[in-house]
């Protein structure tokens, strides 16, 4: 299993800072919301507001695209903090319109990620870029897996027709038996040039080395001044591990797999029921 880093690059962490301000970071899918991404809790809504009251700053790190998150931003009236995004490979601004970090998967990472392309036929392939989306082999797993990202879907028959720089995460979609081959595959390999990730039990995420979502929060507290020590972060599955690793106060829903829930200092209530209003209440007691 890939070894997480445990702060950004250039990221200092210093428990001498002034700013005694919290960022609090969510999960979007299974967290803040429902697994099936369409019911927000109205707890959590109520609980984010009191939370930004008290002077916290919340924001959501979401695998989701920049059009996608900034559509959640704006309908939670959180333009003011920026969002994490492709799971740790940007950090947008959504106030400004503009990606103040991102970091792309190199020449060597996507002539990997074309190499496992050709080595499993049976998958399914999509690559997201700032503001475009590319499908391969496209069929039902990656046509519905790629619809929340509310950003322009090209299809193509090739590889060839795909964009081959600003790659900000590749994905590959395929049956359960199918993507545990490849994630076995992945991780058997020697110093890859990537960072791998499994993202549900049917995709396989491919990122930039080094970067996942808590890379990005740490990155986003440098931006805001925050002090990493009060850092916090909820997630309920693989993919939000880095998260977890790097905030210094974590949470996961109950609804979370057994083997995540382990990785979290709090276990809150089912997503359903609200789980992040039960992670902030914890957190209002620090701040006050």
């Amino acid at each position: 299993m890939e070894t997480l880093p445990q702060q950004a690059p250039g990221t200092e962490i210093s428990p001498a800072s002034a700013n005694t301000t919290w960022l609090c970071a969510s999960d979007v899918d299974g967290t803040l919301v429902t697994a099936l991404g369409a019911i927000m809790p109205r707890r959590n809504k109520t609980a984010i507001a009191q939370f930004r009251k008290l002077g916290g700053r919340f924001t959501i790190a979401s695998g989701r695209s920049i059009n996608s998150v900034e559509r959640l931003m704006k309908r939670l009236g959180l333009e003011d903090t920026p969002a994490i995004v492709l799971n740790g490979a940007g950090v947008y601004d959504c106030a400004a319109n503009k990606i103040l970090r991102y970091h792309p998967i190199p020449k060597a990472g996507i002539e990997l990620a074309f190499e496992l392309y050709r080595k499993f036929p049976r998958l399914q392939f999509a690559v997201h870029r700032e503001h475009s989306t590319h499908l391969c082999r496209t069929r039902t797993l990656s046509f519905f897996g790629s619809s929340t990202v509310r950003q322009p879907r090209f299809f193509h028959r090739s590889l060839a027709q795909i964009p081959q720089d600003g790659w900000g995460k590749c994905i590959f979609f395929g049956k359960k038996p199918d993507i545990l081959a490849l994630k076995d595959y992945c991780y058997s390999l020697v110093e890859p040039p990537l960072s791998f990730m499994e993202s549900s039990g049917v995709s396989f995420e491919l990122l930039a080395p080094g970067v996942h979502k808590g890379t990005a929060m740490l990155e986003l507290a440098e931006i805001l001044g925050i002090n990493p020590l009060h850092t916090a972060a909820i997630g309920n599955y693989d993919n939000d591990t880095g998260l977890l690793a790097c905030a210094a106060v974590t949470a996961a829903p109950s609804s979370a797999p057994e083997d995540f829930r382990a990785k979290a200092q709090h276990i809150v209530c089912a997503d359903s029921k609200g789980a992040v209003a039960d992670f902030l209440a914890i957190l209002e007691e620090r701040i006050r």
